[in-house]
C-alpha cells in the first residue's frame, strides 16, 4: 500500500548538483503524482535579501542565519500547506543547508569556541522554524574539488564557493548525518539521471509511489 505524498529534501555542497536531479525527478513523477518542485533560498522578498547580502563579500554571518530562517518560516508553511492537500514537494536544499554553512560563518565570527555548538545551535533553531520535517533527506555528497572545477565556469561566483569553505561544509553535513540518522547518501560524481534514478526507486522501497 502506498504513502499519500511525500516530502523529500535535496541536500550538497555548491556543484554537487542538487538543482540538476532535483529537475530530472520532477520531470519523472509529474506525469504520475501531484509533485511540486521548489527551493531555498526562496524567490519571495525575503529570499531575494538572502541572495543579495550573501554575494556581499563581508556580509555578516549572523544576519544571514536570520534572513534564511525568516525565509525558512514562510517557505515551511507553504510547503505544509501542499503536504496537507496531498501533493508531494520536492525541495532543493532546506534547513540543513543553513546548518551546514551557517556554522562556518558563525564559528569563524566567534559566536561559538567549537564548531558542534553552532551545529547544534543551528539544528534547534531550524527545528523551532519549520512547519513540517522532511519524509526523505537525500544528500547528495562530492569532494570540493570536483564541486569547484564544475563551478569555476559561471559567470557569477558566490562568495562560499571555494574549496577551503566548502570542504568546512561538507565535513558540517557529515557531522550533521552523525547527529540526525535516515539520510540517503549518493555519489555526486555519477550521472545526475543514474543519482535521480536511485532516489526514484528509493521512494518506491518506501512505498511513496508505485
Amino acid at each position: 500500500m502506498t504513502k499519500n505524498n511525500f516530502f523529500l529534501i535535496i541536500e550538497g555542497i555548491d556543484g554537487a548538483g542538487k538543482s540538476t536531479v532535483a529537475k530530472y525527478i520532477y520531470k519523472e513523477l509529474s506525469s504520475k503524482i501531484k509533485i511540486n518542485i521548489t527551493a531555498e533560498p526562496t524567490s519571495g522578498d525575503v529570499g531575494k535579501l538572502v541572495e543579495d547580502i550573501s554575494y556581499e563579500r563581508n556580509n555578516n554571518g549572523m544576519l544571514l542565519t536570520l534572513l534564511y530562517t525568516a525565509d525558512r518560516i514562510i517557505h515551511s508553511k507553504d510547503i505544509n500547506d501542499l503536504i496537507e492537500r496531498g501533493e508531494s514537494v520536492i525541495c532543493d536544499r532546506y534547513m540543513y543547508s543553513t546548518v551546514a554553512y551557517q556554522a562556518v560563518q558563525l564559528y569563524d565570527m566567534k559566536i561559538f569556541d567549537r564548531t558542534d555548538n553552532a551545529l547544534q545551535w543551528l539544528l534547534n533553531l531550524q527545528k523551532m522554524s519549520v512547519s513540517y520535517i522532511p519524509d526523505i533527506k537525500i544528500y547528495i555528497d562530492i569532494t570540493p574539488e570536483i564541486a569547484i572545477s564544475r563551478i569555476s565556469s559561471k559567470s557569477k561566483i558566490h562568495p562560499f564557493e571555494k574549496k577551503q569553505f566548502l570542504d568546512r561544509v561538507r565535513n558540517n553535513y557529515l557531522s550533521i548525518m552523525d547527529i540526525e540518522k535516515n539520510w540517503i547518501v549518493v555519489n555526486g560524481s555519477e550521472p545526475y539521471d543514474k543519482t535521480g534514478n536511485y532516489i526514484i526507486n528509493t521512494l518506491k522501497n518506501k512505498n511513496f509511489i508505485t
